[in-house]
């Protein structure tokens, strides 16, 4: 969708025409930094709170052989963790999954992880299940339950989410649109240094979309995104050169 340069006689109106938000909802997993702790410290913090897990050597017999001592089993220290209610563990293993690292990859049972670690509150999760009713990995594709699950993790101050729920204000995927609403969800985010906020931001100013038109700003924020390297954001910023 488009997003046009709106009247006016100003010297970039040339170019705003092909400026768009980026409507890009990409499929990038997040995960935690907790969710990179050695296993034997995600077990231990599991101990230490005294909740029952198996340890990693009891796990790796279990995985050897079953009570029959014949069929593989498929347990191992990070699924455990997981199983005993870790939501690091859960989101680690969910990333795991929808990956194929170290497992088959499987979406459903990705996703399925992702919604565990989600339901406890964690917001990199919530974003992740949000990706999955949007792209339908490893669930049906809603529109409306992604723009949930992303507004869960944006209310957490999630960068992510805030873009996403912001592109779903935008376009009106799942929700009402409300181009006021989608340019706050992206001022939150841009506020943190997130490039790609910085970028939609800057063009909701240059454009005045749910936002008092106001090109300085527009060229700050778009200005920012550039320095990080944000390929929008380096060629708008050439249109502005070019064009003054």
């Amino acid at each position: 969708m488009a997003l046009r340069a709106r009247g006016g006689a100003h010297p970039f109106d040339a170019a705003l025409g092909s400026w768009v938000v980026c409507e890009d909802r990409a499929l990038l997993y997040e995960e935690a930094p907790q969710a990179y702790k050695d296993i034997d410290v995600v077990v231990g913090d599991l101990v230490d709170a005294g909740r029952p897990v198996m340890t990693p050597e009891a796990a790796l017999r279990a995985r050897m052989t079953d009570r029959k001592g014949a069929v593989p089993m498929t347990l191992d220290p990070l699924e455990t963790a997981a199983q005993a209610g870790d939501a690091d563990a859960q989101l680690a293993l969910g990333s795991a999954y929808m990956r194929g690292q170290g497992v088959a990859k499987d979406a459903a049972v990705a996703a399925r992880w992702f919604r565990a670690a989600a339901d406890q509150g964690l917001a990199n999760a919530q974003y992740n299940v949000g990706l999955c009713y949007d792209h339908g990995a490893g669930v049906a594709e809603d529109f409306a339950e992604a723009a949930t699950w992303y507004a869960r993790a944006a209310e957490q101050g999630h960068p992510g989410g805030l873009v996403n729920l912001g592109v779903c204000y935008q376009t009106g995927a799942g929700v009402a649109q409300d181009t006021s609403r989608a340019a706050g969800c992206y001022k939150a985010a841009a506020d943190q240094g997130y490039p790609n906020a910085e970028y939609n931001l800057g063009v909701c100013y240059m454009q005045g979309i749910g936002v008092t038109q106001n090109v300085e700003v527009a060229v700050e924020w778009i200005t920012r995104a550039a320095e990080q390297g944000y390929p929008q954001a380096v060629a708008a910023l050439k249109d502005i050169v070019e064009a003054t």
